[in-house]
């Protein structure tokens, strides 16, 4: 059985507990989520600077839901699912 991958970041989703489901599209949390509604022109004059975010250490994604972020060391990441693939890398 093929794993469920990010829509944004490519990743496979592990762990279901921050899975978001947006339009039939599935994100491995909502900062991947936020980041794809984030691309193009919007509303949000400013929908693209997020330079006093953390961003994740694996996708880049700027962390704007902190509830679902993990950490080691001085890296951040958007989500367990992140912190897993940046854990092999690292």
């Amino acid at each position: 059985m093929a794993a469920t991958l990010c829509a944004h970041c490519n990743i496979p989703i592990e762990d279901s507990s921050t899975m978001v489901d947006h339009g039939g599209v599935t994100y491995c949390c909502s900062n991947c989520a936020n980041a794809m509604e984030q691309e193009g022109s919007g509303s949000d004059p400013h929908a693209m600077e997020h330079e006093n975010d953390l961003r994740c250490a694996h996708c880049g994604d700027p962390i704007v839901d902190e509830s679902t972020m993990r950490s080691r060391g001085d890296d951040a990441f958007c989500c367990n699912n992140c912190f897993r693939v940046g854990g092999i890398a690292a």
